[in-house]
């Protein structure tokens, strides 16, 4: 054994050493240890967290479909292998938390794809509204100037079918 505090060696630290270090424990073993792996849950998680973002962001929808993936493939690994993989608790928190997250996604886009097309239908009007007013302004104009109305009237165009002619 080496003493930790000069370096040297000796058979038995629990007598001390010279430089008046003593050993308080027992020596630790070089055994190696293999603790689980628990990043793949712990990535599911940040990244299902991360899609709670998606309702401000809509690119972070992706970070939501990879935690939810991954989060169910660390699940799995952690109940089919325990020893090698850990994490199961995250890993379920993760699914939980993309299976609430997703749907919620799902449910706020239909909201803002119909609320996206009742303005679009209201911009539609309004431009036909602009249009009609700039129309009857241009009527009002000529009405001023020549001091009656254009006459409308319709001619046949033959298979084509009527047509106003001013």
């Amino acid at each position: 054994m080496v003493c930790p505090c000069c370096g040297r060696k000796h058979q038995d630290l629990q007598a001390g050493c010279v430089c008046g270090a003593r050993a308080i424990a027992a020596p630790q073993t070089d055994e190696i240890v293999a603790l689980p792996r628990v990043g793949e849950a712990v990535c599911g998680l940040a990244c299902a967290i991360l899609g709670l973002g998606s309702f401000f962001t809509p690119w972070l929808i992706v970070p939501a479909l990879l935690g939810a993936y991954v989060s169910l493939r660390a699940s799995r690994r952690a109940r089919r292998e325990p020893a090698h993989f850990g994490g199961l608790r995250w890993a379920q928190a993760g699914v939980v938390l993309s299976s609430l997250v997703l749907p919620a996604l799902l449910v706020y886009g239909g909201y803002r794809a119909a609320r996206w097309y009742a303005d679009e239908q209201e911009r539609a009007r309004a431009a036909s509204r602009a249009r009609m007013l700039e129309l009857a302004l241009a009527i009002q104009a000529y009405q001023k100037q020549r001091g009656h109305c254009p006459r409308l009237s319709f001619r046949n165009c033959g298979r084509q079918g009527w047509h106003p002619t001013w």
